[in-house]
């Protein structure tokens, strides 16, 4: 399995489908949906179109047994849920059968994480919905401290799920920048990728 590498356009396309896509399922600003995937183009663009759309994204660990899925599932109570290629399957269907939809400048919410409940039940973390101007706000300060650029190639090396590798592929491609996504974890199959794209 080779990595891919995602342009801003190509996801900023995907993107727009998605947004569509959610609307004609009746999902809208405020809603839920839980995503239960491994990393892709395509779980990328759910999340951040998604976003851009009003609607939060839920990241759940594949990796949790069934069980400790459902306790946060109940907790969040998702209007949809996304399980492995099911992510894929929504996004190939809005490509091949979708309409393009207006999406936000700026992402309008953040994703919904949850601790890790070392101390008792995980506990969901979710920042609200955002005005256009405090989204705006919170996007540019993003990229000034890391100083996100089109010219940038950001590859994935931890989980999508995880707070720092969705902020960091999300800030580049809303920036114009590139991202490669490796395939799961492979010391040698990172150092191929690595050596081809050659990461900023």
């Amino acid at each position: 399995m080779q990595a891919i590498f995602l342009t801003a356009e190509e996801s900023e396309r995907d993107q727009a489908l998605v947004a569509a896509a959610l609307r004609s399922a009746e999902i809208g600003e405020g809603d839920r949906i839980a995503l239960i995937a491994g990393s892709t183009p395509e779980y990328l663009a759910l999340t951040i179109g998604a976003l851009r759309a009003g609607v939060v994204p839920v990241m759940v660990h594949p990796g949790l047994t069934p069980e400790e899925q459902a306790v946060l599932l109940e907790n969040a109570s998702p209007s949809l849920i996304f399980r492995g290629a099911e992510v894929e399957g929504f996004v190939s269907n809005a490509r091949e059968h979708g309409s393009y939809g207006e999406l936000a400048e700026w992402p309008r919410t953040r994703p919904m994480l949850y601790t890790s409940g070392t101390t008792g039940i995980p506990k969901g973390v979710w920042a609200g919905l955002l005005s256009d101007s405090d989204a705006e706000a919170l996007a540019m300060e993003e990229r000034d401290a890391w100083g996100f650029n089109a010219d940038d190639i950001h590859i994935v090396v931890s989980p999508l799920h995880h707070s720092a590798p969705m902020r960091f592929a999300m800030g580049v491609l809303l920036a114009g920048g590139s991202v490669v996504i490796p395939p799961p974890f492979k010391p040698a199959t990172l150092v191929e990728a690595i050596s081809e794209y050659r990461p900023t």
